[in-house]
């Protein structure tokens, strides 16, 4: 208590840092070993300050399906806790996140962060022989078809159709892309399908081109196999290929 002629005033306690244990799971039966997962970086970020955000990188056990991470003098806040699985080719491929209330002075748990993997998306543009698109159905071309295998798997990963000049908007700008777009695919090795077809039905319609070259978004090109795309899709990434089409 801090008292002067006119008025006295209480101090306002300072805050005490407490503990916080960060919590992950794999689930029921995977194990870090199962999933290759080398090393686990394990995070709290602080909602305001940056100097309070810190993060450990610790071994991750062949035989754990669980584990945990503490963190000592956390300031009291609510924090983004997080958990990134790293493969033995650094890039990550399985990843969770929450958040924890950490109060003064006080001992905190989180609950169990299971990871889960991360996904790739491909964006498909095509550049045919006919220009303009409008012209495409003139010259035969109804539509254009994208399919995604594993290289030793018969069944397809995804499929896709559409028209010489077909677009999606750009969830993050907004903007308008060309092509075709996948989401949710599995960061494995493929092979990319691309036939384009005279008629709108692909399981009926006869094919009218072929690959000639394909790029990826670099510009480097992509060697063919069988006519074909082998691309390897990295986690949490966003892949683009130009598919270079010819009659």
């Amino acid at each position: 208590l801090f008292c002067t002629f006119v008025a006295c005033e209480t101090e306002e306690p300072v805050a005490q840092p407490g503990t916080l244990t960060v919590n992950w799971t794999h689930g029921d039966v995977p194990t870090c070993g199962t999933r290759e997962i080398d090393t686990l970086r394990v995070y709290i970020t602080h909602p305001s300050d940056e100097a309070l955000s810190t993060a450990q990188e610790v071994p991750c056990p062949e035989s754990d399906t669980s584990g945990s991470v503490l963190f000592e003098e956390v300031m009291p806040a609510t924090y983004v806790v997080g958990v990134e699985g790293f493969h033995a080719d650094g890039q990550i491929y399985y990843e969770g996140s929450g958040s924890v209330a950490v109060a003064d002075g006080a001992d905190a748990l989180s609950d169990p962060i299971k990871l889960e993997k991360r996904r790739s998306t491909l964006h498909v543009e095509y550049d045919g022989w006919i220009f303009p698109c409008h012209k495409a159905a003139d010259a035969g071309l109804d539509n254009i078809t994208v399919t995604i295998y594993e290289p030793d798997e018969d069944e397809s990963m995804a499929m896709a159709s559409g028209a010489c000049d077909a677009s999606f908007a750009d969830d993050a700008t907004g903007d308008t892309s060309y092509g075709l777009l996948f989401t949710d695919l599995d960061p494995v090795e493929v092979v990319i399908v691309v036939k384009a077809l005279a008629g709108a039905d692909p399981a009926t319609a006869s094919s009218i081109g072929t690959v000639e070259s394909a790029e990826d978004a670099d510009g480097n090109e992509i060697e063919l196999k069988n006519g074909n795309i082998p691309l390897k899709l990295n986690p949490g990434q966003h892949h683009k290929i130009m598919v270079f089409l010819a009659e």
